[in-house]
């Protein structure tokens, strides 16, 4: 039997709510996206990172995250605004 060029997912990819992530399964995904934030845009975002992981471990943020294969893949932050 050959290997596949693009092997398939061992699980279907999801969404998830922020809220059921923990810190230990975004940090590689935070990880991975420093040194594009830093290479792309001149930022360093590792107290950004640090402050999106409090809110994690606090279950704090609203939004989605996407899972693939078991790992974080990528997230979408909501932004609450006060109304007047």
């Amino acid at each position: 039997m050959a290997a596949r060029l693009n092997p398939a997912f061992s699980r279907p990819p999801e969404i998830i709510d922020l809220r059921r992530l923990t810190a230990r399964t975004w940090d590689p995904c935070s990880r991975k996206r420093r040194p594009a934030w830093r290479d792309e845009m001149e930022w360093d975002f590792r107290q950004s990172a640090e402050l999106v992981r409090r809110f994690v471990i606090w279950r704090a943020l609203n939004g989605s995250a996407l899972i693939e294969d078991g790992e974080v893949a990528g997230t979408h932050y909501v932004l609450e605004t006060a109304r007047r």
